[in-house]
């Protein structure tokens, strides 16, 4: 189902792809990180506050991890060590993504909200989000898989969405 705004097939939460919304959106539990169609940066709402009108693409995440260039998490913030999957963009524009391996003894046990969090801000990061862990955390690049997921088959869970960055041409 390719509806508009809280409606969608399979997708839980809020994606906002080109302008449009798809996923059936959580109201209150998860905030909103989006990239905005005037200025191309991102920025991190309430989803009760989001106009999605105003974006070019976002997601529903739980929980911030910086706002505004400060941690805003401490320790495990109740979610435990596990792999974790992080986005976040600098002042400058730059976007990046932390992908931390985990549950997996002798290699990587993976890490806090705060431990993320404090790696996004090493990197200048000014607004950072986590979207998920365990065996959906998982980066490609140049067509290799560079990440070693927690899922016993080694390559995740099936996913409704996926974050693609591609070189422009």
């Amino acid at each position: 189902d390719k509806g508009g705004h809280g409606s969608g097939g399979d997708v839980k939460g809020s994606l906002v792809i080109d302008g449009v919304e798809y996923g059936h959106p959580d109201y209150y539990n998860y905030k909103f990180f989006g990239m905005r169609k005037k200025n191309d940066k991102f920025y991190i709402e309430n989803y009760n506050n989001v106009n999605i009108k105003k974006y070019r693409w976002g997601i529903q995440f739980f929980p911030a991890l910086v706002v505004d260039g400060k941690c805003v998490v401490a320790g495990t913030y109740g979610l435990g060590i596990q792999p974790r999957t992080t986005v976040g963009q600098a002042k400058d524009g730059s976007f990046l993504m932390l992908i931390v391996d985990g549950r997996q003894v002798g290699y990587s046990l993976g890490t806090t909200m705060e431990e993320c969090a404090n790696q996004m801000i090493k990197y200048k990061v000014y607004q950072a989000a986590n979207l998920d862990g365990g065996s959906s955390s998982i980066m490609w690049y140049d067509g290799a898989q560079i990440t070693k997921s927690s899922s016993p088959s080694g390559f995740g869970r099936y996913l409704p969405d996926a974050i693609y960055v591609k070189k422009k041409s």
